[in-house]
């Protein structure tokens, strides 16, 4: 296993302390592929593979200080070897600190004329979509769906109440144009109840109408003849 830990430690050496393109690319196998952390950086053959390399190291040149946190080694076969270890490490990019906490880097070595050459690399950052203890994001769901039915509920108690405005609406508008029983002296009006109401109070019952009194031209003459200006 110390061969394995020398061999991580001579990639890290290369990759992120030197940043040398070419003591990089010739620790892998011809065959190499891998995975990065951006959303274009999957490699399957050598070539893809180095592009990637170069465009991180072009994109931030420095060395990277880095810090290993946990690592695991296991080798299955005696020309297999396979680490996992988690990284925090330290650029600059673009005159500018990046930190990221938490990498995970997988390696496989295939051992080839008594030296550790990399079959396939994965370096990966742990989603925050979800928190610990949980396989999906549970939590963020679950407050999710409570946003969610709330929404729901008041928009339905909104179309409830106005349904229920608007069958008072249609009601109305159905009293109010059906036959009316009107009397033909004093102008009251009679309901399916057989009971009598004043014109105004049995139209601003049963509509949105309000009254206001006045009196008209002709009226006028009846009732006040000596208070209108001669003709």
């Amino acid at each position: 296993m110390e061969e394995l830990r020398q061999a991580l430690l001579h990639y890290l050496e290369c990759y992120l302390v030197k940043r040398d393109i070419s003591l990089t690319l010739a620790l892998f196998t011809p065959l190499a592929t891998g995975y990065g952390t951006g959303i274009d950086e999957i490699a399957y053959d050598f070539s893809t593979l180095g592009k990637l390399y170069l465009r991180d190291i072009s994109q931030a040149p420095d060395s990277v200080q880095y810090t290993i946190t946990n690592s695991h080694f296991y080798s299955p076969a005696d020309n297999l070897g396979i680490v996992s270890c988690e990284l925090n490490f330290r650029a600059i990019v673009l005159q500018q600190e990046v930190k990221l906490n938490g990498l995970r880097l997988s390696l496989m070595f295939v051992k080839t004329e008594g030296k550790w050459l990399i079959a396939h690399m994965h370096i990966s950052l742990p989603t925050t979509a979800h928190e610990a203890g949980e396989a999906y994001p549970i939590k963020e769901l679950e407050e999710r769906n409570k946003v969610l039915s709330r929404m729901v509920k008041e928009k339905t108690e909104e179309l409830l109440a106005a349904n229920e405005e608007l069958k008072k609406r249609i009601d109305e508008i159905s009293t109010l144009r059906g036959l009316l029983p009107i009397c033909a002296s004093c102008k009251r009006i009679r309901d399916d109840k057989d009971i009598w109401h004043n014109l105004e109070a049995y139209i601003s019952a049963k509509s949105a109408a309000k009254f206001s009194h006045g009196i008209c031209p002709e009226c006028a003459k009846k009732l006040y003849p000596n208070y209108l200006p001669k003709e």
